[in-house]
């Protein structure tokens, strides 16, 4: 039932493994990106101040994933999507070095600019995608050794892939 969460709601709670949050900002506001519950006043500031202990990110609603929304979140290893996500916002996840894995939901229809741009997660479709649009560099520079696009995308702008120099496999 929570419909805000503001600035500074946990921070210094420096020894959190796991979280579960109702949603994770919207659109590009000052208050779209994660590190703001912990304080952080901008998304490149999320990697100061959301904790290294926090590992799992589970977010229970909401629609979208915001811009910027995990920027340079490099210590979380899981996030788990609400089911109602339907759009991944531009750098949603960039710089995530450490994630394993991230399930789309099959509702989302659209990827951001640069969202999994530096992220290592193995990224697994659920359901039957219905994917529409893979924003410019949406991929670029990904460190994961596999990548499947689903057969439900009509638009991938130009280098969504760039850079992927680990990749084995691109379906």
């Amino acid at each position: 039932s929570v419909t805000s969460i503001s600035r500074n709601a946990v921070n210094g709670c420096n020894n959190l493994n796991t979280l579960t949050v109702p949603f994770v900002g919207s659109g590009s506001g000052s208050y779209s990106h994660f590190g703001y519950i912990f304080g952080a006043s901008s998304y490149s500031s999320n990697s100061s101040y959301v904790p290294s202990s926090l590992s799992t990110v589970i977010i229970t609603g909401g629609s979208e994933i915001g811009d910027y929304a995990f920027y340079g979140c490099e210590y979380i290893r899981s996030i788990a999507l609400s089911q109602n996500t339907a759009y991944i916002g531009d750098y949603a996840f960039n710089g995530c070095s450490s994630l394993g894995e991230i399930a789309i939901p099959q509702g989302v229809t659209s990827i951001g600019q640069y969202a999994f741009s530096g992220c290592n997660a193995e990224i697994v479709w659920e359901g039957t995608p219905q994917i529409n649009d893979i924003g410019s560099y949406a991929f670029a520079g990904y460190l994961g050794t596999g990548l499947e696009i689903p057969s439900s995308v009509t638009s991938i702008s130009r280098n969504a892939v760039n850079g992927c120099n680990n990749l084995n496999t691109l379906t």
